[in-house]
Parts: C-alpha cells; structure tokens; sequence
C-alpha cells in the first residue's frame, strides 16, 4: 500500500484525524483557562494584601520576582512563577499545535 500510495502525487490520501486534532486543542484552551483562573485568584489576593511588595507584584515583574520572609508568604510566592513557567509551557504546546493544524487543515470549517 505505501509503495502504491508513495508512486504518484494523487494517491498520496491520508486521514487527517480533524476531529482528535480538534479535542486536542480543546483540551489545551480548558488547561489554559484553568490556569487563567489561578492567576486571576492570585492577583486578586495580592490587590487585597496588607504589603506594598504585594500590590506592586501586580504592576511590575520586578516585584514579582520577589518573595517574602513568613513561610505562607513563600509558599504563595513561590507558586506564582512556577504557574507562570506551566503557563509558558502550555501556551507553547498549544501553539505548536494551532499552527499545526492550520498547517494540515487550512480549508477547515471546525
């Protein structure tokens, strides 16, 4: 099959899995959107907190780099970078996927 498939341009017909290239997508913006959320709480946390550091995390990524010295403080500065670099992760992934999909569906109406 391959041989006969591989000797002319035309009978080079393949599947082209739309509808799983399609979950996939969706499953990406539902763990981006998720991730959204967690930052949105964490924003909203440090817009409501008694510390200047805290407030100004919100306006400039230079006090966001910065932690805090009481262990509950560490603990919720330390998860913002992290979901922040998950959330680096993720946009790449669903990305590459995206283009893909442009790439091999570019007539596609889903």
């Amino acid at each position: 099959m391959a041989y006969l498939q591989s000797s002319n341009k035309s009978f080079a017909v393949y599947r082209n899995f739309l509808y799983l290239c399609s979950r996939v997508l969706v499953h990406k913006q539902v763990e981006l959107d998720d991730i959204e959320k967690q930052l949105k709480e964490q924003d909203n946390m440090d817009d409501k907190s008694d510390l200047k550091e805290r407030r100004d995390r919100l306006r400039s990524a230079k006090y966001s780099r910065k932690t805090q010295t009481t262990d509950s403080d560490v603990a919720q500065d330390a998860a913002q970078p992290e979901l922040i670099q998950v959330t680096c992760e993720k946009l790449k992934e669903y990305s590459e996927h995206s283009v893909l999909r442009l790439i091999r569906f570019p007539n596609a109406n889903v």
